[in-house]
Formats: C-alpha cells, structure tokens, sequence
C-alpha cells in the first residue's frame, strides 16, 4: 500500500511539474487570480510583457493594478457579460495593459472566470503582446496609401507641369522687355517667383513617388555624421546653433544606401535649425543598441504640439508655414525600407527628438 501511495504521490507531483512547465513555458502571458482578484500564478511571458518579476506579483498586487485607470473595471464588467464569449469568457478581445514602468501596452486577451460548484474562485488570463502586430498594421496602412497618393500625385503633377513651364517661359520672356514700366515689371517678377515655388513644389511632391528601393553597401554611419557636421557647420554658426557631437566608436559598418540615409539626416538636421529660430543646441548622437545602430537628432527648439506627434510623419501635414509636408514622410519610408524605424519624442516648448535605427546584419 506504502508503495502504491508513493507511486500516486510522484504522479500528482509529476503532472503538477509538468502543468507548472507548460505555463512558465508559453510565450504568452498569463496570470491567474483568486476570487478577492489577487495574483496567484505568474508566468515568464507574464513577467516579460509586464516588467515585473514573480516575487514583486505573488500575493502583493492586485489585478486592477496591471491595467490603466478604469481598464480593470471594464474587464470585469465585460467579464460578466454576455457579449465577449459568454458569461464568465473573454475571447479574441484588445485592451490595454500597464506596465511597471507605467507603460500602456495593447494586447489580445482571453479570460476564464473559475468556479467550483457555483462559487467564483479566481479567473485565470491569457495574453499576446499587440505592439509589433500594431506597428506592422500601421506600416502597410502608411504604405497602402503613400502607393495611393503617388498615383494621384503622377497624374497631378503632369497635368500642372506643362502649362506651368509655359506660363513661367512667357512671363520671363516678357519681363526682359524694354518698354515695361517698373509696376507692371514688379507684378511679373512676382509671376516668376511664384511659379518657380510651385515647380519647386511640384519636384518635391513628385519625389515621393520616385523613392526607389535603397541600394545598400557596407558603410560607417560615423563617418556619415561627420561629414554632415562638416558640411553644415557654417550654417549652424551663422544661425548661432551649437552642435553636440556624440558616435560611439563600437559601432561596425553596416549596410545602407548611402545617398538616401545621408536625404534622411539632412532633412532632420535642416527641420531642427528651422525649429531653432534664435539659436539652441543640436544634438547629433549613434550609439549601438543589442542589434540596432541608433542615430539621434535632437534640438531645443519651439517642439512639436502633443496632438501632432502621431501625425508628423503622415504626407503633407505639416506645422511650418511654406513647408510640403513631405520630409518627414519620405524619410519614414527610406528608413523602412531599410528594416529600420524612425519615432518622434518631444512636445510642445520641449524641443524635439528623432532616433532613427538601423539593423546590424
């Protein structure tokens, strides 16, 4: 009988071992709670999204306290219904989370309230981190309709063009005439110079349908940085803009299309002299992160409204007065086309802030 009992012992306690693996094991994250909504089971995936560590959950936190303000609330309420999955199931359902860190993260959630009898016990959770699916939704959107525009930009652009070319060549035949009088002269100067700014608009807004595909090469993004110092330093002077310099000297060569990285920095560095009106600090930094070569331009000008930061990269919006809206567009799309990415940080009156990554292969 001892014998028998030590055989059921080890087989409760293998299952157990077994069961407990599977779930520290998922690369998705779940917890589970008794019925006061405590956390009594936290995995690694858990542990991974969230920040925490099991020690810092286990019987110290709260479900409510894994969720933005009112979030949880929601949760249970819609726990409860019969809309999600039935009463007392979640499925396929998106919320958010907080991390430690306070950081609000999408995820896809089912959930399972556990009852014994007909007494509520606990619920147990399971999550996927949404973040990398929610930036890959967001790149095709943002390409899908960059493809669009560019047709309609092409088909634009050449009905404009000739008659544009046209009026600008009579216009500037006529204002070599020696009988005009200097009124009628100073209104067709003012012809010219308008239509050389719409040509020189319509160049720009043709460029985003011509961005070829990057023709990369093994190259130093220090020395790229260096050189742009170089070639810009007496416009930043004159604009009584001081630079600080910072490359980290660890990082390799990597591959990239010179040309369009170099069409990227530029368009960073002339946006942050353009924010830096009465002078200011420019930052130029790289530095090697895990897998990714970063480069930071940063300023401490006028700053980017809160409201506009999710925009600053869409075709055509733009917060300068004379500007296309197109920079920052075309050179999110350089940087994706490289397997890299390019975020904004900054708000308004706090300067501004672009780390742009760049795969090391």
């Amino acid at each position: 009988m001892s014998t028998d009992l030590k055989a059921c012992e080890d087989e409760l306690r293998g299952a157990y071992e077994f069961q407990k693996s599977l779930i520290d094991g998922s690369l998705d994250g779940i917890f589970a709670t008794d019925h006061t909504g405590n956390i009594v089971v936290f995995n690694k995936g858990a542990e991974k999204i969230f920040g925490y560590t099991n020690e810092e959950v286990l019987g110290k936190l709260h479900v409510a306290e894994l969720y933005p303000p009112g979030i949880g609330e929601k949760v249970k309420n819609d726990l409860e219904s019969p809309e999600f999955g039935g009463v007392g199931s979640l499925k396929d359902y998106e919320i958010t989370i907080l991390t430690k860190g306070g950081h609000e993260v999408p995820v896809w959630l089912s959930a399972s309230v556990i009852r014994k009898d007909e007494d509520v016990i606990g619920s147990i959770v399971i999550f996927r981190d949404l973040t990398r699916r929610k930036e890959l939704e967001e790149k095709v959107l943002r390409s899908e309709r960059l493809a669009t525009l560019g047709r309609g930009i092409a088909y634009i652009t050449h009905e404009i063009k000739n008659p544009l070319m046209a009026i600008g060549g009579f216009a500037r035949q006529v204002i070599r005439s020696k009988n005009l009088d200097s009124k009628n002269k100073k209104k067709l100067r003012l012809i010219v110079d308008e239509i050389a700014r719409l040509e020189t608009f319509l160049a720009d807004v043709t460029s985003i349908t011509k961005v070829s595909q990057p023709e990369k090469f093994m190259s130093n993004i220090n020395a790229l940085i260096d050189e742009l110092h170089s070639l810009m330093r007496h416009e930043l002077q004159d604009k009584n803009i001081t630079v600080v310099k910072s490359v980290d000297p660890a990082i390799p060569e990597i591959f990239f299309d010179l040309q369009q990285i170099r069409q990227v920095l530029i368009n960073l560095i002339k946006n942050g002299i353009e924010a830096m009106r009465d002078g200011g600090e420019l930052t130029l930094q790289t530095r090697l992160m895990d897998n990714w070569v970063e480069v930071v331009v940063a300023d401490t000008g006028r700053g980017i409204v809160s409201e506009d930061l999710d925009r600053i990269f869409e075709p055509f919006f733009t917060s300068k007065e004379r500007g296309t809206g197109l920079g920052l567009s075309i050179s999110s799309r350089i940087v994706e086309d490289h397997g890299g990415t390019i975020r904004v940080e900054g708000g308004s009156g706090k300067g501004t802030r672009f780390v742009l990554r760049l795969p090391v292969r």
